[in-house]
Parts: structure tokens; C-alpha cells; sequence
């Protein structure tokens, strides 16, 4: 046990605040794994990562680690400090352990193959419990409808943004780590515990004793001070700690990121960073008017004075154009005597897996072209004001050539526009998280007829609770064959084939066949739902999750049996919204609307 010990956790304190665990799945059918692990320079000294350990697999315990790929980076937050190499509040290592290619024969079973590693000890927190236990951050690979994890199936989110970890208070704060996916995977965020050493041995099922947040009013759910919020879309942390209320010092908090591909939970990153909150952060004028406070954004996403939320978001026809100015000022004065003394700089930046190359490509650098480009290219630097125009001329390859389930008609892009000062000890900064989702044209009906408009499309389709519908192939379709959904199917003159929106008629009736009843309890829900089924008969029937745009969320087979059949669902892959449940197909059809608060 002593040579276990010894193998994981390395002999010497390194003072940790962060790190995360992810993988990519290579050309060649095996993973490559990253390790990340971010230390404050003021601690001693971290020993090299080895390996990282394997629970739950039978016969792959530990992965090595190609010593000679290390990288070692010093993102001390701002020019105001010195280096790592001296020391200093704030100042920050970064170390990027790279693995040798492995392979991972089998399927992970139902908890999944979890992937460790760990150091002693963290830095001293003012919001978990003892402060000083080992440092373990872990990373998950589920199973996907049984596929083989050899040769390798996917990659699995990473983070784009490095963690911000020296903070000034007195003004509402937001952080977005922008996990990426290169599948095109849902992802969801949500807190998450803190784990000290596993108990349990490599290869055997992961265990590792949860070290609680305190003293209140700290908890998983609200982890720092400033009242902090989680966008479970987005991933975008806000909380705002007032002057008055001088809460400074070491908070630890944990994120997870969650893939889902089709519905189905296919891995788990999670990331650990401290926030060091600092209230000397200082620019000229008389108190209280002498904080410093981020650049003024507009459009407005963030609103320094309130922290309300107006961030940008849109949904937008495949084929449209999507335009707007990005711009940030500031007009603040660094005092006399700092680093940087006089008026402050405005530095935008930006990240996004579908921005072009160098920002300003509009066909290379994204997954399927075209990708969006800003003008001039980030990073911007200025005195008092700053500004991008972004651009992005969508087509229906956004929608036709990503990760689909079902017959996707729509997908949901995120850019991180960010707009930081010079201030210090630390930056001010505003960040603005752009939704913007691409989908199918929607269809439009008076009385008995539906028809779609599409400049560009050369042939239409038209589809009855997704089966086709003989000679139904103009613009327009009157109504004759019943269903409970209509959608069309179009070919371009670009060359792709391109689905509309979902058509509804009606919810919530249907004829009475095999299927008497469908329940939703409770509903609005919020963490899961019973789906109550009615049966007159033994029967196997179809169950399809829809959103309010018809985009197919689960589509599967259940067995019914005679009477009330009960299947349990969690919400956690949704967001907070209306969607739609389908049971049955044809006239026995019957949908139900489901609200997740």
C-alpha cells in the first residue's frame, strides 16, 4: 500500500489550486491523455506527474506520462507582478503533462473508467474544510451504446480558457472557462465536490472521500463568496463580492463539464481552480469612487454597476448573416507609482472553435466552413476604447455535417468575447458569452396548409411524424395525410440537404389505440420525471424527446406491458426550458409537453 501511495501522490507539497484530466482520440485508435495542473508559485516546488492512475478497468491500471513532452508556462495574471521565479501575490504555474499513446481494450462499465492524479497538499482556502488535503483531480470516460473503447470513439471536452485566479472585489465578476468539444458533443456544467486521496486501489472501482466546503455559508452549490451562479448551458461563472463586505483570500472551486451524444452521458471533466480575491486594487480618484471596475462593453452584456446578464443571443435561419460591433471602454487612471501608471489600456480577446484562422479566415480553421472572423483580429489593444466587428455568414453545413442525433435540424455555437484592462494588481475585465444557433427554416400553415420558404432550394420532401409522404414534394402541402408533427426536407442549390423546423399542429391529443394514457410526474421538474404509460396491451413503442424548435433529443425503444409502465428520466443534460414527449407512432401517437425549471 505504501508503494501505491508513494506512485500517486508525489513526496513533496506543491501548494496546487487547479487542474483537470482530458483525452483525444487519435488517427491511429488510441488516447492520448493531457494532464493539467496549475500551482501558486509561492509553494514549494511540484514533482513531476509520472502517470496517471486507472480505476475500474481490468487490466489497464496506469497510463505513463512522456516526461519529454512536458511544458511548464508562467501565467502570472499581469505584467504588475513579478515572475514565478521570484514569487508574489498572484503569481501562477502552469504545467502540461502529456501521456504515451494507450490503448483501452473493452467497454467502461456503467460508472465509467475513472482516470486520477493527485499531489499533496493544496494551498491554504478560507472555504474547505481543513484547507490542506491532498489535491486529486479526475476525469470519467462512460460507455456508449456499447461500443468498443479500443480502438478509441472519442475525445473528451477540454477547456479553452486558462483558470483567472487573481481577482479584485467590488465589482460583479464573470469567468468562462468555454469547454470545447471536437465532436460537436451537448455539453452540460455543473458544480461539483472536492475529492481527497482515493481509498480505493488502481483498476478496482474509483472511490475517494468528498472533503466538504465550510464553514456557511459555503456548499457544492455555492462554493465562493458573491452569491456565484453557473450557466449549466454555457458554463459561465458570475458572483460579485461588494468592497463592504471585504470577503478576501483562497477559495477553491470545483466544476464538472458533462458530454452527452445523443442523450447518452459519454464522459466527465472535471476541473478544480482557486479564485484569490484581492480588495487593493486601486486607480485614481477620491474613495469610493477609486476601484478599479472593468471596461464598459457594448453592447452592454454585463452591467458593471448591477451584474445583470444581457449577454448575446440569437437564432438564426442556415444561410443568414450574423453582424454585430464589439466595443469596451475604459476611462480609469492607474495611479502614480504603479507598473503602469496614466490611462488605462483596453485589451479585447477572444475564443470560440468556430472562429477562422488567425480570426480573419472565413473558410479554414473550423470544423465545416464557414467559420466567423473578427475585424481587426484579437488581441486589440488600445488606450480607453477597443473594437471587433464580428462576422459569420452561416450555412447549412453548420447544421448537415456535425454530430447529429436523430435528424438534427439545428446546433447551438459559443464565442467568448473578452474585454480586459490594465489595472493593478489585477486585471479588470468583462466577458460576454455569444449564443448563437443555427437551424432550419421554420414552416408556416393557415387552416389546412403548410408551406416553407427557403431562397436557394431546388427540391422539397414533405414528412409525417418522420415518415415520408408520397407525391408531397412542392413548397406548399395541404394537409392530408394525419400526424402529429410535419417537418419538410429540402435540397440547396449549395448542394446540401437542409431540414426545417418541426411543425406542431397540435399537443397533447391523440386516438386511443394501444397506448390510453401518457403522464408526466412532477412536472415543471427539475433533476428527473416518471414517463407514465397507459398500455392496453404488451407492445413495444417508441419514446422521442423534442425541444420547443423540434430538434430530436432521445429517440429509443421501450417495452410496454399491460397497465401503467413507469420509466424514470433525468434532466440533467437539459437546460431550463419547454421540450416535448412523444409516445407511439402514427394515430396512437400521443405528446406531452415536459417543463424544466
Amino acid at each position: 500500500m505504501l508503494c501505491i501511495v508513494s506512485c500517486f501522490y508525489n513526496g513533496n507539497a506543491s501548494h496546487l489550486f487547479g487542474g483537470e484530466i482530458t483525452w483525444k482520440c487519435q488517427g491511429n485508435g488510441q488516447y492520448v491523455f493531457t494532464v493539467k495542473a496549475y500551482r501558486d508559485c509561492n509553494g514549494i516546488p511540484l514533482a513531476p506527474i509520472t502517470q496517471i492512475n486507472v480505476y475500474g478497468h481490468p487490466t489497464v491500471c496506469s497510463i505513463p506520462i512522456n516526461s519529454s513532452l512536458t511544458i511548464l508556462n508562467d501565467i502570472s495574471p499581469t505584467s504588475c507582478f513579478p515572475t514565478c521565479l521570484t514569487g508574489g501575490p498572484g503569481t501562477t504555474q502552469e504545467f502540461i503533462f502529456t501521456s504515451v499513446p494507450v490503448s483501452l481494450p473493452g467497454v467502461p462499465p456503467s460508472a465509467g473508467w475513472v482516470f486520477a492524479v493527485g499531489d499533496c497538499c493544496r494551498n491554504t482556502l478560507a472555504n474547505l474544510s481543513g484547507g490542506g488535503q491532498v489535491f486529486t483531480v479526475r476525469s470519467v470516460m462512460n460507455p456508449y451504446q456499447n461500443q468498443l473503447a479500443d480502438p478509441c470513439f472519442d475525445s473528451s471536452p477540454f477547456f479553452a480558457e486558462r483558470p483567472n485566479t487573481y481577482i479584485c472585489i467590488g465589482y460583479p465578476y464573470t469567468y468562462n472557462p468555454t469547454a470545447i468539444d471536437a465532436e460537436r458533443d451537448s455539453l452540460v456544467y455543473a458544480w461539483a465536490q472536492c475529492i481527497d486521496e482515493p481509498t480505493s486501489l488502481t483498476c478496482s472501482p474509483f472511490f475517494a472521500p468528498v472533503i466538504p466546503f465550510s464553514p456557511a455559508p459555503y456548499t457544492t452549490q455555492n462554493q465562493i463568496p458573491g452569491n456565484p451562479t453557473l450557466d449549466t448551458r454555457t458554463g459561465e461563472i458570475n458572483f460579485y463580492v461588494t468592497n463592504g463586505a471585504s470577503t478576501i483570500g483562497n477559495f477553491v472551486s470545483c466544476i464538472k463539464v458533462t458530454a452527452y451524444r445523443c442523450g447518452v452521458k459519454i464522459a466527465e471533466v472535471f476541473r478544480e481552480c482557486a479564485f484569490t480575491l484581492n480588495n487593493n486594487c486601486l486607480v485614481q480618484g477620491v474613495p469610493p469612487n477609486n476601484n478599479n471596475t472593468p471596461p464598459n462593453v457594448n453592447p452592454p452584456f454585463i452591467d458593471p454597476n448591477t451584474g445583470a446578464q444581457t449577454s448575446f443571443t440569437d437564432t438564426v435561419v442556415a444561410g443568414d448573416m450574423v453582424s454585430f460591433n464589439f466595443s469596451a471602454s475604459d476611462f480609469q487612471q492607474n495611479i502614480s507609482g504603479s507598473l503602469q501608471p496614466g490611462p488605462q489600456t483596453v485589451t479585447l480577446s477572444a475564443l470560440g472553435d468556430y472562429f477562422g484562422t488567425g480570426f480573419t479566415d472565413a473558410t479554414s480553421g473550423c470544423a465545416h466552413p464557414p467559420c466567423a472572423t473578427l475585424t481587426p483580429a484579437p488581441p486589440v489593444t488600445t488606450p480607453l476604447f477597443s473594437n471587433m466587428q464580428f462576422n459569420w455568414q452561416t450555412s447549412c453545413n453548420l447544421i448537415n455535417n456535425i454530430q447529429a442525433c436523430n435528424n438534427t435540424i439545428y446546433n447551438t455555437f459559443y464565442f467568448i468575447l473578452t474585454a480586459r484592462d490594465n489595472g493593478c494588481p489585477a486585471n479588470g475585465a468583462s466577458v460576454a458569452t455569444i449564443s448563437i444557433t443555427v437551424t432550419g427554416p421554420e414552416i408556416f400553415h393557415s387552416n389546412d396548409s403548410i408551406w416553407i420558404s427557403y431562397p436557394g432550394a431546388t427540391s422539397y420532401q414533405w414528412y409525417a411524424d418522420d415518415v415520408l409522404i408520397p407525391g408531397a414534394t412542392d413548397s406548399l402541402y395541404v394537409i392530408t395525410v394525419p400526424g402529429l408533427f410535419y417537418s419538410c426536407q429540402m435540397a440547396t442549390s449549395g448542394g446540401c440537404t437542409l431540414s426545417s423546423r418541426l411543425y406542431f399542429p397540435a399537443t397533447g391529443i391523440g386516438e386511443v389505440g394501444y397506448i390510453r394514457s401518457v403522464a408526466l410526474a412532477p412536472n415543471p421538474t427539475k433533476e428527473k420525471f416518471l414517463l407514465n404509460i397507459d398500455s392496453n396491451q404488451v407492445k413495444t413503442t417508441t419514446v422521442l424527446f423534442t425541444d420547443l424548435t423540434g430538434r430530436p433529443l432521445l429517440n429509443e425503444t421501450v417495452h410496454l406491458k399491460t397497465g401503467n409502465n413507469a420509466f424514470e428520466y433525468s434532466t440533467n443534460a437539459l437546460s431550463k426550458g419547454i421540450y416535448f414527449v412523444k409516445v407511439g407512432e402514427g394515430n396512437s401517437a400521443m405528446t406531452k409537453k415536459l417543463i424544466v425549471q
